[in-house]
């Protein structure tokens, strides 16, 4: 996507730090990029982002006020 300003790097617990540090130079330098890093797990990062500013829109801040993504109850 040309137009993504973010770029997930993904290390796995085998992954070398110089190996995550060359790829995030490279989003970086190689492509003019914002590289962050994320967990390995299913789903992108940036899809996330605007699902929780509707979140936060609607009223629905987090376990606090006792709604978020799930109901939360005493």
């Amino acid at each position: 996507m040309p137009r993504q300003r973010l770029v997930e790097v993904v290390p796995s617990q085998l992954t070398e730090d110089d190996a995550v540090r060359r790829a995030e130079e490279f989003v970086v330098g190689g492509l003019g990029k914002t590289a962050i890093r994320a967990p390995d797990r299913a789903g992108f990062i940036v899809n996330a982002l605007p699902l929780l500013r509707r979140l936060v829109a609607a009223g629905r801040l987090g376990r606090k006020p006792g709604r978020g993504f799930y109901e939360y109850h005493p």
